[in-house]
């Protein structure tokens, strides 16, 4: 009776882990959105946002940028915080390297798809319905709010 018991347990432990399976598959880059027109605007007007230091290159986002996308889009919440923002930004650009490229933008997209359990297009529709961040403020706008 006890291995009775005990092959039940195993059966319904084995049952358990397929209910509860969390392995993810990983989404890939549809081939169409690598020239997405709308989607490469969305990205640039983030390389833009808060640019620090000269040597940022306009058309390359920095991983608080990407943060803010992600904020901004509401793809970061409680299951992804900015550490495992910067991770997924990390994971996508190439090693030791603090710039992405909208082709690294598209590989983070797809990592965090496939961190969500959701599709690629499920992603880009939540960046495409985002607003454009403001422009970074310079003194001379800072002045003229102050004036209006």
């Amino acid at each position: 009776q006890l291995r009775e018991f005990e092959g039940i347990v195993e059966q319904l432990l084995r049952l358990r882990a397929n209910k509860f399976n969390t392995t993810k598959h990983a989404v890939g880059v549809p081939s169409t959105f690598r020239n997405d027109e709308s989607l490469r605007q969305v990205f640039l007007d983030f390389c833009q946002h808060d640019v620090v230091g000269s040597a940022h290159k306009p058309s390359t986002m920095q991983p608080s940028q990407f943060a803010a996308l992600c904020k901004d889009c509401g793809l970061k919440d409680k299951a992804h915080p900015l550490p495992a923002l910067e991770i997924v930004f990390a994971n996508s650009t190439p090693k030791g390297e603090r710039d992405m490229y909208f082709s690294h933008f598209l590989q983070a997209l797809a990592a965090l798809a496939t961190d969500k359990c959701e599709t690629f297009e499920f992603v880009v529709g939540k960046v495409l319905h985002t607003e454009a961040p403001l422009p970074p403020s310079t003194p001379e706008s800072r002045a003229q709010s102050v004036v209006d």
